[in-house]
């Protein structure tokens, strides 16, 4: 029986997750309505240089370089290693083996039912902003892009409060959200002084 490589697990994850990253994050940009949010909501919008940084390993590629080779399933073992300044090589792969174990639940975050938490601290990490399915906690930073990924749920449990909405619409549409994916049209009274400008009329009605 043939044993995979830590390496060459890293690098088949990375490339078996990258189309559904760019389908579900870079392709659309998100409303995400939680009484968590000081502000009620924030936008999420990601880019190919994003996904480098949620794997967690080291290259000599552009972040978007490294993208495109996972999206066209041509990433090598020679294009990353696991080296960092002021890191053991031990402490960097744990921290990458935790992120790849729930990569695949990341890349499918807007399906799941969610929690939030503003203004997210663990440890060193600093975030505008988290979300967690319970089985990995995602942090964007201010501009709505993924910060950082980590297992489990990380949120501060008197903080953290449920996602009651979650909009979308493609990267391309310069107009307002108008695809409704979780939630119930409902629950947009709640928020809608704050999001009106944002999401089409159809659900104002």
């Amino acid at each position: 029986m043939c044993t995979v490589s830590f390496k060459e697990r890293v690098k088949n994850e990375a490339i078996a997750n990258a189309s559904l990253y760019k389908s579900n994050f870079i392709d659309y940009e998100y409303l995400v309505c939680s009484e968590a949010f000081n502000n009620g909501y924030h936008v999420i919008k990601s880019d190919k240089g994003n996904y480098l940084h949620l794997i967690g390993i080291h290259t000599t590629l552009s972040a978007e370089d490294f993208f495109d080779k996972c999206n066209e399933g041509t990433l090598g073992e020679a294009d990353f290693d696991f080296v960092k300044p002021n890191k053991s090589e031990k402490s960097v792969k744990g921290s990458v083996r935790e992120k790849i174990t729930v990569l695949p639940d990341m890349v499918r975050l807007f399906g799941q039912r969610l929690i939030a938490e503003d203004n997210f601290k663990k440890n060193k990490v600093e975030c505008a902003f988290a979300t967690s399915d319970n089985s990995c906690t995602l942090g964007f930073a201010v501009s709505g892009r993924p910060k950082s990924l980590l297992k489990g749920n990380e949120l501060e449990s008197r903080k953290a409060k449920p996602v009651d909405l979650i909009f979308r619409k493609r990267r391309s549409c310069v107009g307002t959200y108008d695809e409704l994916i979780f939630g119930n049209k409902a629950d947009v009274a709640k928020y809608k002084e704050k999001i009106m400008d944002y999401i089409s009329k159809d659900f104002m009605e």
